[in-house]
């Protein structure tokens, strides 16, 4: 076999179909790599913008409250940091980030269109993520070229182009009846053929992928970055090993090179643009996306409707918080007012949001079994999941604000009631955010069954078509 694919190589290396095909296949492979780079310098560099102004305005902060209480210095009551309501719902506020995910700089994915951070007060979280960041809509709608759209889209280009005629071609050309008159099955001969193409195209997939990795500066030194940039490869592999078991399929029907061709690109077609937008079509149909507008039309309702009921929603969210110095004062208060007419909104609302967030995951959901039908869409949700930058770890982010943002709230409120005021102690002591990702126990059991599933396509076709391929080269 070493033998047979020794002189393959020989033969193979003077086509220029092959360097044409791996010039093109490197040079998007370089452009996107700099795409990828190029992403994560802004991202990285907007994040150290928004760190340094919220460690600059809580520092003046904390210089400025021992000169109010000292009366050296005099800001309005509105503006006086020291005051929990004003603290808490700007003043103080903590920036709540989701930093680039381990491999982004591969595979950017939806980050491009996720916000990635939000400004935490005590406002509504339905206020938050809305940030002032400002894209072209046709940048955003025609995305970026990354690493994973090559591999997705280009790499089984690649795959086809080599090895639609490894049979046809031989035997329209009368060289496979020579070659199969040697002492050797013909199925040794043929594998040794699409074995050699397969080692040369993986081997280009998987230096493509470290060679990004590298390039973009991604630390390799980190273990779990090792591991995702490992799993992120053996995916690769399986995608090629897909591809290359749907040519030998091909190459073992006895077509001619042409309509080689024409089946590979069809199955190309088939798996890369047909069946998503049929997935997409019937996720649209079967779970249609709920209406953000009409659930801002309901929030604005409910907003004026606890505005009528002042007194009653500020008795309502005393009894329910019952720390407040003064019940008199408190009601009185306009910063207790007002937290407790959002509260009234918000419990209002709690059904609507319910409402809304259970139909967006009956559409996740939907569409994580619509995925199993096209092996591009299994392997492009494994690589996103990988890299970090799919809808999986925003919504494990979301959950995180959802905790922090409470925990936020519930501390401010408490202080108000109580009528306390901050000073540069409690200022530093506050919650601070933090973002943990998912472990590799979820990462894993999220992926299994997709990249299981491929696995046994895989095997199905391969063997079907490494048995007709003996039969093929007999009858040639």
């Amino acid at each position: 076999m070493r033998e047979l694919m020794a002189f393959e190589w020989r033969v193979l290396r003077r086509e220029r179909t092959l360097w044409l095909v791996l010039a093109i296949f490197i040079g998007l492979g370089a452009y996107a790599s700099a795409s990828g780079a190029r992403f994560t310098g802004e991202r990285r560099a907007a994040i150290a913008e928004l760190i340094t102004e919220q460690c600059a305005r809580l520092d003046s902060i904390a210089a400025l409250m021992p000169q109010l209480d000292a009366g050296t210095d005099s800001v309005p009551s509105f503006l006086d940091p020291r005051m929990p309501a004003i603290a808490g719902r700007g003043a103080a506020a903590q920036y709540a980030i989701l930093p680039p995910g381990p491999l982004t700089a591969l595979s950017i994915g939806q980050a491009d269109v996720q916000p990635f951070w939000a400004q935490v007060t005590t406002r509504t979280k339905q206020t938050f993520f809305v940030n002032d960041e400002i894209e072209n809509p046709a940048r955003l709608l025609a995305g970026r070229l990354d690493v994973a759209f090559v591999i997705l889209v280009v790499f089984p280009l690649l795959v086809l182009a080599l090895t639609f005629d490894v049979v046809a071609g031989e035997r329209e050309r009368g060289t496979l009846a020579l070659v199969l008159a040697q002492p050797v099955e013909p199925r040794r001969v043929l594998g040794a053929k699409v074995g050699l193409r397969a080692i040369l195209v993986a081997g280009m997939a998987i230096a493509l992928s470290i060679g990004a990795a590298v390039a973009t500066g991604l630390p390799l030194s980190d273990a779990q970055t090792v591991l995702r940039l490992i799993a992120w490869s053996g995916v690769v592999l399986l995608y090629g090993a897909f591809w290359f078991s749907v040519a030998l399929l091909v190459n073992a029907r006895r077509l001619s090179a042409a309509a080689s061709a024409v089946a590979l690109l069809g199955a190309w077609l088939l798996v890369i643009v047909v069946l998503p937008a049929l997935a997409a079509a019937a996720i649209s149909v079967t779970h249609p996306a709920p209406s953000r507008i009409a659930l801002t039309t309901q929030l604005r309702e409910a907003t004026d409707a606890a505005a009528e009921r002042r007194q009653d929603a500020v008795a309502t969210f005393l009894l329910d918080h019952p720390g407040a110095a003064s019940d008199s004062g408190a009601r009185s208060d306009p910063f207790v007012q007002a937290v407790a007419l959002q509260d009234a909104a918000e419990r209002t609302m709690a059904p609507h949001y319910v409402a809304f967030d259970a139909a967006l995951d009956a559409q996740r959901r939907a569409a994580e079994r619509f995925r199993l039908l096209s092996p591009a869409l299994v392997v492009q949700g494994a690589l996103l999941d990988l890299s970090g930058s799919g809808e999986h770890r925003f919504r494990h982010y979301e959950r995180q604000f959802d905790r922090y943002h409470e925990t936020w709230r519930e501390t401010f409120t408490a202080r108000m009631l109580r009528q306390e005021r901050l000073n540069a102690a409690t200022l530093a002591a506050l919650p601070a955010w933090m973002f943990v990702e998912e472990g590799w126990s979820t990462l894993g059991a999220r992926l299994a069954p997709g990249l299981l599933i491929l696995l046994a396509l895989v095997l199905a076709i391969g063997v079907s078509g490494w048995r007709a391929l003996d039969r093929a080269g007999r009858t040639a």
